[in-house]
C-alpha cells in the first residue's frame, strides 16, 4: 500500500517502531527506480491466518521530485482501476 506520504509494508520479521530503513523500489514499468528512507510509524503482528507483520512507514527526507513521481504513479493506478471496474 503506497501513498505520497508513506507506505504500509509486509515483513517476515519484526521491525521496531521508529527504525528508519532504506527501500529500493520500482513504479511500475518506470525505468528508474525510487530509492527512498521511510520510519515505521506502527506494527502489527501476525494474525492467526498472516504470517507477516504490517509496517506503516512514514516517507523521511525525500526529494519532491521523487515524491512527485510516486503521487503521479498512484495517480495513474487509479485511473486504470476506474476504467477497468477494479475500484
Amino acid at each position: 500500500d503506497l501513498s505520497g506520504g508513506g507506505m504500509q509494508l509486509h515483513v517476515r520479521n519484526w521491525v521496531p517502531v521508529g527504525s528508519r530503513m532504506r527501500l529500493i523500489f520500482a513504479l511500475g514499468t518506470d525505468p528508474q527506480e525510487v530509492d527512498a528512507f521511510v520510519v515505521a510509524l506502527s506494527v502489527m503482528r501476525p494474525g492467526p491466518r498472516r504470517s507477516f507483520y504490517r509496517v506503516h512507514c512514514r516517507f523521511v527526507d525525500m526529494p519532491r521530485s521523487e515524491r512527485e513521481r510516486v503521487v503521479r504513479f498512484i495517480f495513474r493506478k487509479q485511473i486504470d482501476f476506474r476504467q477497468r471496474g477494479v475500484a
